[in-house]
Order: structure tokens, then C-alpha cells, then sequence
């Protein structure tokens, strides 16, 4: 996609290479929006935290065979990241290109249940709901799916995540949703 850049006016977003990021505010000018975004499309490091990061050894130890391309029922893990934002992202994919996005986080009395349980940890499924939307038993059986393997793998590993009420008094204007 090479390295274009297009701004997207009051909500701050860059995107280059194809990639959102947030990383200024645009004041009224076109000419200082147009300035920022060659600015961030000039920059080799990356511009901003709202991107996860990729997968270090500490995750890659926890995951272990847990990685893109596992069949979970009627879904498969399409990617996954490191830490980002006290939680760890998976992003799924069903037979006809539906994108879910679930993130483990950590059991703690102040947050709501999530979907899934592991011994540590709860997952949510994150589609910018309150937690009053109902969700689909396939989806359910899915996420109860990967919680059963990823109990096995916290016998054997830690991850330092947040619970969901923290994560969210942490990062109140956060922007949980990651790329595939």
C-alpha cells in the first residue's frame, strides 16, 4: 500500500500503510492536519501505543501451541498480540470472514463476568457493547473453547493483565479494538 497517508479530520486518526493510528489532534487548518500526517508517515518508530504490539517471548511462552490458524469449532485464531492495554488480544475468523475480537484479562471482583472463565483470568468478547448484548451461543461455545486451552497454559505461565474495571479506569479513552 505503500506509504500514503490520509487524515481523518476530528477523530485524529492517521492511517499509513494501512494501519490506524492515533496521533494528534487536527486543529481547524487543512494545512496542519496535512503537515502532521507527513510528519507521522515520515517516521520510522512507531507513532502511537494504539497499535498492540507484536507477540514477545513472554506471551509466545504462555500461548505456546495457541497461535493463528487453531480451529476452535467454527471459528480460527486469525491473530494474535502481545499485551495491549492489560489484556491479551486474539482475533478470530468464521468459515465466512466474520471478525471477532477476544481478549483475556484478569479475574477480579470489581469487573463484570465475561463470556469465559480460566482459572485467572475472564475473556470478553469486545464489540463496543455494554455487556447487555446477547451473545450468540456458537460465539459462547467458541470463546469457552479457547478458555479450556488457555487454562492449561496459566498452569504453566503468568501474564500481569488488568481486569476489565481496571483496564477501563487505566485507559478510560482507550481504543481496545486491534487490526487483523
Amino acid at each position: 500500500m505503500g506509504h500514503a497517508a490520509t487524515a481523518a479530520g476530528a477523530a485524529g486518526v492517521v492511517v499509513i500503510a494501512g494501519r490506524a493510528v492515533r496521533k494528534f489532534r487536527f486543529g481547524a487548518s487543512a494545512s496542519t492536519a496535512s503537515e502532521g500526517v507527513a510528519q507521522a508517515a515520515s517516521q520510522s518508530t512507531p507513532v502511537h501505543d494504539d497499535l498492540p504490539p507484536q507477540v514477545d517471548a513472554e506471551v509466545r511462552a504462555f500461548l505456546g501451541p495457541i497461535r493463528p490458524g487453531l480451529r476452535l469449532g467454527t471459528w480460527t485464531i486469525a491473530a494474535t498480540y502481545g499485551l495491549h492495554r492489560g489484556a491479551l488480544p486474539f482475533v478470530l475468523r468464521d468459515d465466512r470472514g466474520q471478525r471477532m475480537q477476544v481478549d483475556l484479562m484478569a479475574r477480579d471482583a470489581a469487573s463484570p463476568p465475561g463470556v469465559a472463565f480460566t482459572e485467572r483470568g475472564q475473556l470478553y468478547v469486545i464489540n463496543s457493547g455494554r455487556g447487555d448484548t446477547f451473545t450468540p451461543n456458537h460465539v459462547v461455545d467458541t470463546v469457552q473453547r479457547l478458555a479450556r486451552l488457555l487454562r492449561e497454559r496459566e498452569r504453566q505461565h503468568a501474564l500481569p493483565l488488568d481486569g476489565f474495571a481496571r483496564r477501563h479506569q487505566r485507559y478510560p479513552d482507550g481504543i481496545f479494538v486491534v487490526p487483523v
